[in-house]
């Protein structure tokens, strides 16, 4: 552009992401792509799920109540002969109970 002086982009007219801008009206800008290995993005990285002992025990408990359940349902349908209409319902019960 004829007449203009040229602005180099450096650290001090350089936005990153996440950044907002206020008491301007316009801009104009340009995006720069860094990728994943910036500062930014390292640190953006989701932490694992935490669970206290209380709640790993009782995730272990009801693991052991399902599989009881489960395979007292199997012997319980070997001896008496159950319907599959009759494991639905049990079935369909057990989920309703864990929600």
């Amino acid at each position: 552009m004829e007449g203009s002086d040229a602005i180099s982009i450096d650290i001090q007219n350089f936005v990153l992401r996440g950044c907002s801008l206020q008491n301007t009206k316009w801009i104009i800008g340009m995006v720069a792509y860094t990728g994943h290995d910036n500062k930014i993005m390292l640190n953006s990285v989701k932490s694992r799920p935490k669970c206290s002992k209380v709640d790993r025990l009782m995730n272990r408990q009801i693991r052991f109540i399902f599989v009881v359940q489960v395979k007292s349902f199997v012997f319980y349908k070997k001896m008496y002969f159950f319907s599959e209409f009759s494991m639905f319902v049990f079935f369909a019960i057990w989920c309703f109970l864990v929600q």
